[in-house]
């Protein structure tokens, strides 16, 4: 490891430098297209992205009992993800956030009782 990792903060910069080098350096050996922090970058193509799917998979049908139940719902996440591109959790998210946020108005709006719910819904 370069040694100028190893002597401090000062030098950090250089530290994300060599392990830039360092990924792209795999990356081109190895015919992959990694980030830094072992994630497919921007360049990974469809081929790349199945790939990895398929990996996912098989990973998936080892797995026994809950972790199996959430191993299935983790590859189906990640299907939807590679369909629906790279903002797709975060959309979900702020979709969910807005059912979630009308919910909460549609419940304040809702008329009481004297014990807190409402006397026509019983």
């Amino acid at each position: 490891m370069n040694r100028t990792c190893l002597k401090g903060v000062l030098q950090f910069p250089l530290c994300i430098k060599f392990l830039n080098d360092f990924v792209a350096f795999i990356n081109e050996k190895c015919g992959t297209y990694r980030d830094g922090k072992g994630q497919l970058s921007s360049k990974a193509d469809d081929n790349d992205k199945k790939a990895v799917y398929s990996q996912l998979e098989e990973e998936v049908k080892k797995l026994k009992g809950s972790a199996a139940r959430y191993g299935s719902l983790y590859l189906k996440l990640a299907k939807k993800s590679m369909e629906k591109g790279t903002n797709y959790a975060k959309n979900e998210i702020l979709r969910l956030d807005h059912m979630l946020e009308k919910m909460d108005d549609v419940l304040q709006n809702l008329p009481r009782g004297n014990d807190g719910w409402s006397s026509q819904s019983m």
